[in-house]
C-alpha cells in the first residue's frame, strides 16, 4: 500500500522545491506562520494551529495541481457519454490524465506557474469543483485526505519555521517526472536548508 506514505512524501517534496524557487511565496508562509506561533519555533502545532495555517494549505493544493501525487485514475464507463464529437462507449475503462487536466488553461491562468492564489477562497467559488481532485473523488476518495493534508502541514510548517529552504538546480529539472505509482522528479529532490536566526 503506497497511500499516505509515499503519497505525502510525494506532495511534500515538491511542495518544498517549489517554495525553495519561490522565496516571496517562501516569505508569505513563513509570516503566516509567525502569526500563528510568534517566534517560538518549537511550539508544537496543534489542530486549531493547523486550521489557521491557510496560506500553507493553497501552497500544498497548488503544489498537488502541478505535481498530482497520484497522476492518473481510471473509472468505469457505465453508460454511453457523448463529449463533443466523441461518444465513450459504455462498459469500457478510461484514464484521467490529473498531470493534464489540473493545467487546463480554461480553469487556471498560467496553467504552469508556481500560484498559490489559484486557491483562495474567491477563486476557488469561481470554478467547477470537479476540476481539481488530487485526493480522487466518489466512492474511490482517498479516505486519508485530511490526515494528508495535515500531515504535510505539519511537515511543512516545522521545516519553514526551522529553515530558509534555498534551490539546488533549476525550475525546469521540476518538470522531468519519472512515473511509478506516484511522480518523482526524474533528479531528485534537491534543496539546500539554512537555519533560520
Amino acid at each position: 500500500m503506497f497511500a499516505g506514505f509515499e503519497t505525502t512524501a510525494s506532495g511534500s517534496s515538491f511542495a518544498l522545491m517549489l517554495l525553495a524557487f519561490h522565496p516571496d511565496i517562501q516569505d508569505k508562509a513563513f509570516q503566516e506562520l509567525v502569526d500563528i506561533f510568534g517566534n517560538d519555533k518549537n511550539q508544537l502545532a496543534t489542530f486549531e494551529d493547523l486550521k489557521e495555517m491557510t496560506y500553507l494549505e493553497q501552497i500544498i493544493m497548488e503544489t498537488l495541481r502541478l505535481y498530482p501525487s497520484v497522476p492518473i485514475t481510471m473509472r468505469d464507463v457505465e453508460e454511453e457519454i457523448p463529449i463533443k464529437n466523441y461518444i465513450i462507449p459504455a462498459d469500457c475503462t478510461i484514464m484521467i490524465n490529473f498531470l493534464v487536466t489540473q493545467r487546463n488553461p480554461k480553469y487556471f491562468t498560467n496553467p504552469d506557474k508556481f500560484d498559490p492564489d489559484n486557491f483562495s477562497p474567491e477563486k476557488k467559488s469561481t470554478r467547477h469543483p470537479f476540476v481539481f481532485k488530487p485526493f480522487s473523488d466518489g466512492p474511490r476518495v482517498c479516505v486519508g485526505a485530511k490526515y494528508a493534508m495535515f500531515q504535510m502541514k505539519v511537515m511543512l510548517s516545522t521545516i519553514l519555521r526551522h529553515y530558509k529552504i534555498f534551490p539546488v538546480g533549476n525550475l525546469e529539472d521540476l518538470e522531468r517526472l519519472e512515473f511509478n505509482l506516484t511522480i518523482n522528479p526524474v533528479l531528485g529532490v534537491k534543496v539546500r536548508l539554512l537555519p533560520r536566526e
